[in-house]
This record gives C-alpha cells, sequence and structure tokens, in this order.
C-alpha cells in the first residue's frame, strides 16, 4: 500500500477494508466528524446546483421533443377525448407525468431538506422516471395490458409500433446510468441500491414482450453498466474526498502560521518593556496626549474644517507608524458585503491584488457617528498583535474626502453560528470559547 493509500486510510472509513480489494473500496466517511459535516455541506450545494440546472435542462428537452411529435400528441389526445378508453387516456396521463415531475422538481424547496434525505428523494426520483421513460414505449405498455398495440392506438401505422428492438430501453437505462453515478453528486454509499433497482425495473419491464433468457440477458446486461459506473462514482468520490482533506488541512496550516506569526509579533511587543503596558498597546510616549485628541472626533461638526485636520494628522501618523495605505493600492468592492454593523459595513477588498476585508463608514457624509466610531477602532487595533485578533494591515485615509477604510486580514470559512450549529465535538467548542476569552483579555488589558 503507498503513502497516499496509507494517509487515505487514516482519514476515510472505506469498505471492504481488504487491501486485497482495493479496487472495490467504496469510501463511507471520514473518521473526523467535523470533516465529515463540512464535506456533507459542500455535496449539498452541488447536489442542489446540479438539480436546478439538470430540472432546467429536462424541461427545455422535453418541450423541444414535445414540439417536434407534435402530431404525434395531438393524435393521442384527440383519440382520448373521443373514445375516452381506459388503457389510452392512462397513456396520456403517463406521458404527461414525466413532464410534470420535473416542473414539480425544479420549482420544489430542496434546500430545507437534509442532505441524507435530500439524496434518498433524488435517488427514488430517478428510479420513478427511468420506470415512468420505460413505460412510454407503446408494445411494453400495450404488453403490461394483455393488449395489442394496434388495438389501443389503431390510427398510427403498423411500422411505428414495430419498434420494440432493444434500443430504446438500452438509450434510457445508459442515460440513467450517467445521470445517477456521472452527473448527480450523490454519495457511492447510497448510490449502491441503485445498482440493484435499475436491473429489477428493466428485467421486470422486458419480463412482458421478451422470454425468459432474454429477461436475463436484460438483468445482467443493465446490471453492469449499473456496476461500471458505481466503481467510477466511488473512485470519483474517494478524490473528492483526498482533496476536502488536502484543502482543509492547507487551511489549518495557513492558520497556524498566522497564529505562530501573531504570537511572535505579540512577544516581541511585550519584551520591547515588560514594565509598561501603556507601551504594548498604546501609543508612543511622545504622541500619547496628541493621538487621544487626534483620534477623539464625537464632538466635532463634520461639516467643518476640524475634522480634515484632524483626520490629516491621523494620515501623518499612520505614514509614522507605517499604517497608512495609499489609495492608489487599495481596490474595493462594496457590491460583496461581508457584513454590517451599527456604525460600518464590512466588504471584500484587494490590497496589492490579496483579497482582504475593508470597513467603510454607512453614509461617508454622516461622520460624527462613524467617523467617531472607525476612529476609536483605529486607535486600538494599530497596535494590536494577538494571535486571536484578526490582524491589522493598515488603513486607507482620505482628508479631502472625510473617509476612512480600515484594512483587516480577510478570514475564510463558516460564520460562528453554522459552525457551531455543525461542530458537535466539546473539545473544539471549548478551544473556540477560550481563544475568544484569551482576546478579550488582551483588548481588555
Amino acid at each position: 500500500m503507498d503513502e497516499d493509500s496509507t494517509e487515505l486510510s487514516i482519514s476515510i472509513v472505506f469498505y471492504p477494508r481488504c487491501s486485497r480489494l482495493q479496487f472495490l473500496a467504496v469510501p463511507l466517511q471520514f473518521k473526523d466528524e467535523f470533516l465529515e459535516n463540512t464535506y456533507m455541506q459542500t455535496k449539498k450545494g452541488q447536489l442542489l446546483s446540479t438539480l436546478r440546472r439538470g430540472f432546467t435542462t429536462g424541461i427545455i428537452t422535453t418541450v423541444i421533443k414535445e414540439i417536434f411529435d407534435f402530431q404525434e400528441v395531438a393524435e393521442d389526445f384527440s383519440y382520448c377525448c373521443d373514445t375516452k378508453e381506459v388503457c389510452s387516456c392512462s397513456y396520456m396521463s403517463l406521458k404527461l407525468m414525466f413532464p410534470l415531475l420535473l416542473v414539480l422538481g425544479r420549482f420544489s424547496p430542496w434546500e430545507r431538506l437534509r442532505f441524507a434525505l435530500l439524496e434518498k428523494t433524488v435517488l427514488a426520483l430517478s428510479c420513478l422516471a427511468y420506470f415512468i421513460i420505460l413505460l412510454r414505449h407503446r408494445p411494453t405498455f400495450a404488453a403490461m395490458l394483455s393488449r395489442e398495440p394496434m388495438e389501443l392506438w389503431p390510427y398510427l401505422l403498423r411500422d411505428q409500433n414495430q419498434e420494440f428492438n432493444g434500443e430504446f430501453t438500452n438509450d434510457a437505462s445508459v442515460v440513467i446510468t450517467i445521470a445517477v453515478f456521472a452527473i448527480l453528486p450523490i454519495r457511492a454509499s447510497r448510490s449502491f441500491s441503485m445498482v440493484l433497482l435499475l436491473p429489477v425495473i428493466s428485467a421486470g419491464l422486458k419480463a412482458t414482450t421478451g422470454s425468459s433468457l432474454q429477461v436475463a440477458m436484460k438483468f445482467m446486461f443493465v446490471m453492469c453498466q449499473a456496476f461500471v459506473g458505481f466503481l467510477g462514482c466511488a473512485a470519483s468520490e474517494t478524490y473528492q474526498r483526498r482533496q476536502h482533506v488536502h484543502l482543509k488541512q492547507v487551511a489549518a496550516d495557513l492558520a497556524q502560521e498566522r497564529v505562530l506569526r501573531c504570537a511572535a509579533e505579540f512577544a516581541f511587543e511585550v519584551q520591547k518593556d515588560p514594565e509598561s503596558k501603556e507601551k504594548q498597546i498604546g501609543d508612543k510616549p511622545e504622541s500619547t496626549v496628541d493621538s487621544k485628541v487626534m483620534f477623539h472626533l464625537s464632538h466635532v461638526d463634520s461639516s467643518g474644517h476640524i475634522v480634515c485636520q484632524k483626520l490629516a494628522s491621523m494620515a501623518e501618523l499612520g505614514k509614522m507608524e507605517y499604517w497608512l495605505v495609499e489609495s492608489r493600492h487599495l481596490d474595493i468592492f462594496p457590491q460583496h458585503v461581508l457584513g454590517s454593523g451599527a456604525f460600518g459595513t464590512v466588504v471584500i477588498g484587494q490590497l496589492h491584488s490579496t483579497p482582504v476585508a475593508v470597513k467603510l463608514c454607512h453614509e461617508p457624509n454622516r461622520f460624527v457617528s462613524d467617523l467617531s466610531s472607525l476612529s476609536n477602532e483605529l486607535q486600538v487595533l494599530r497596535h494590536v498583535r494577538h494571535p486571536n485578533v484578526v490582524s491589522f494591515l493598515g488603513a486607507c485615509i482620505d482628508a479631502e474626502a472625510k473617509e476612512i477604510a480600515l484594512i483587516e486580514e480577510l478570514v475564510s470559512g463558516v460564520d460562528l453560528l453554522r459552525y457551531m450549529e455543525s461542530q458537535q465535538s466539546p473539545s473544539a467548542r471549548w478551544q473556540l470559547m477560550l481563544g475568544t476569552c484569551r482576546a478579550l483579555q488582551y483588548l481588555h488589558e
């Protein structure tokens, strides 16, 4: 067993576990519960997107097909209305069931279902669609009712009813097999049931018109198709799980590197003067009083020149302390909002072509409250260095336009609520609360 296989066996549960049957190994789940939850959330998003595109494509394809077969559809509908024969009406209802199924599927609230239930529902609908497609074949439908096709549809030419040569059902089985095992992002452990269901449905319908040998051959043919598709699905899922583990490991390494960097910066700040707490998180001694007055804007009239003067002084201080960012180096995308609070809005930006988080005022002209809040935050963040606090990268100040933009590290991942809902491990919750408390303690000191 090579190194990659050993690494996979450590993080993923396979069945069977025998190394000799490795080519048949099916990934069941991650051993780590958090990894499994995040993987299922990713798969659910992919499945929802695939369903929307698939149902839309199916509706368009069905409409185009019915337009080309308009004459046949019109004759079926007219004959059904004239004779009101039960079998003909049943077949007409069967033909209408498939497009109705596509429309209902397109506008159903699939996102409300849990991923496991969503997979089972999609597989059940796939079996139903497979059954409907095969049963729409006129000779098969007539044989199930022990009738001849010309008895049910005498207005059709005889050569149109001698089309049961196996090509129709073969094509349908291939399409459904490709959809279930190659297109739909369903876990291999769930799609295994289709390896038995699809052959049973095909063989059951074949039994209405074929001999026992033909039924057995049909069963084996569809089963081989489904089994090969299942092996491909298992191999694809193994690769996706490998990539998922790799991406999570890269993210963890980057987060650990950031923590170590912040810890080193924090230790360096503390070692400057261990006896002076003011120098750890405050201003330099010679500019402490001036900077406090400079950043205090809560009682300043936003229409006067005092705001511009104080913003210009902040910019000069930023140049001295090396946190001022020139506007030409910063690109802001207001349409990509990350969050909004009482005093500002956080959007995505780019600093030297690197994604960052940028905090802006709600309204540039409403400066009495918003600018005061941002200036107070800037006064504190410019000297904050702690592993559990988002890194402050700088600020962009435009004194003439009276605007401030705080630039901070862009942290990727789920929000806190979704993380707490998906995380069942008590140790992970404890580590999260511990890190938050450490950051709050540092800021309050």
